[in-house]
């Protein structure tokens, strides 16, 4: 059943959550995030569907529903879990490396500083 007409993908905000998954380089540390991701935007899809679609009976609207759940719901439970799952390892083994939090903290300010002059430059070329 596609009664959806304006999907999520059509709209701008895709680029822009586009933007945070390429900004964030989420794909080359976690496992399942392109799946996480196709899921993501298709729930998406469906709630922007249920949205802008009229539909005319409450038959009708709860097979759209059961639809959406059934499918893209549990699939995007399933790999965001996964990857939610080996973003704790990933991080957890990544946070053992260090003493405490003043050690991460000088971490983070020893590689601003580091970039810094990188970042500068690129600001004043822009």
């Amino acid at each position: 059943m596609s009664i959806v007409t304006n999907t999520f993908r059509s709209t701008y905000y895709k680029d822009y959550s586009e933007a945070v998954y390429d900004g964030l380089k989420l794909s080359t540390y976690f496992k399942y995030t392109a799946e996480c991701k196709t899921n993501s935007y298709d729930i998406l899809d469906h709630v922007n569907g249920f949205t802008v679609a009229v539909i005319p009976n409450w038959v009708d609207q709860m097979n759209y529903v059961c639809d959406a759940t059934s499918t893209s719901a549990s699939n995007w439970f399933n790999y965001c879990s996964l990857m939610t799952i080996d973003a704790y390892e990933y991080i957890g083994t990544r946070l053992t490396q260090f003493v405490d939090f003043n050690d991460v903290w000088s971490s983070f300010m020893y590689n601003m500083l580091d970039k810094s002059i990188y970042l500068y430059s690129s600001a004043t070329k822009m």
